[in-house]
């Protein structure tokens, strides 16, 4: 299972509208943000559409943090 990095939530914010991504990665906004908030784990499938649909070249472990 993977957690987002909290501390890349305020750069996303201000380049992306949350219902945008949610809905590229379809995922409801109120999933997506407990993601975004490190509220919830996601699995790696999740964690990779996500950081995809943010930036197509980064790799998943600039905005998630695999848990061991």
């Amino acid at each position: 299972m993977y957690t987002f990095k909290t501390e890349m939530f305020k750069e996303i914010k201000e380049k992306y509208k949350i219902n945008n991504i949610a809905r590229e990665v379809r995922l409801t906004n109120g999933y997506l943000s407990l993601i975004f908030n490190g509220k919830v784990t996601c699995p790696y499938t999740t964690a990779f559409t996500i950081v995809k649909a943010l930036d197509d070249n980064a790799e998943i472990e600039t905005y998630f943090t695999e848990n061991k």
